[in-house]
């Protein structure tokens, strides 16, 4: 019996050919919106402060009827918004995103994202953000691929983004949601 060997070579530039999504598979629908590579996405000013906002405004806004892939719906998806939610659960999504349901306390749903930064491109504005909110996150729960309970109050601060309704856990009704998340506190 003999095994089957690749040459050494072959190894390498597979591995060489993968820099910074070896343990990341990442996203694809409206991936450019939900990381910021967009064409609009330099347009978003992150130096003033968030626009405060509760989950009834946001599921307020229509639901378009197309969903350009490479820009953005203004106003909802050109502003950075905060919400003083309730994480309600999470989980680690098969995009590498983690998958935040927020809850307000009306009983209104939505979800939040953060993606993970090895899937995110340098030239992002939102990366830095994302780092951070990932961090934060990671320093409070350990997100697994099963949906865990949170139910813990939260302040989360993200850019707006419409997503394609696919059956989403805590979807809003309108399908938008905060896709990149840039800041989380806990409160």
């Amino acid at each position: 019996m003999h095994a089957f060997r690749l040459p050494m070579l072959s190894v390498v530039c597979i591995v060489l050919s993968l820099p910074g999504l070896l343990n990341a598979q990442c996203g694809v629908e409206r991936w450019d919106v939900k990381t910021g590579i967009d064409f609009d996405a330099p347009s978003i000013d992150l130096t003033i402060p968030p626009t405060t906002a509760g989950i009834s405004d946001l599921i307020s806004f229509n639901e378009p009827s197309f969903l350009p892939p490479d820009n953005r719906i203004a106003p909802a998806e050109t502003t950075v918004w905060v919400l003083s939610v309730t994480l309600v659960e999470f989980k680690l999504e098969a995009d590498s995103d983690y998958h935040l349901v927020l809850q307000d306390n009306a009983g209104n749903t939505m979800i939040a994202e953060i993606p993970s930064p090895d899937c995110v491109d340098p030239s992002s504005p939102f990366l830095a953000g994302i780092q951070n909110a990932r961090s934060e996150f990671d320093a409070v729960f350990q997100a697994t691929t099963g949906f865990q309970s949170a139910n813990v109050p939260v302040q989360v601060t993200g850019v707006g983004m419409f997503d394609f309704p696919h059956g989403q856990t805590g979807a809003a009704p309108n399908q938008i949601e905060l896709h990149p998340v840039i800041d989380i506190a806990f409160l």
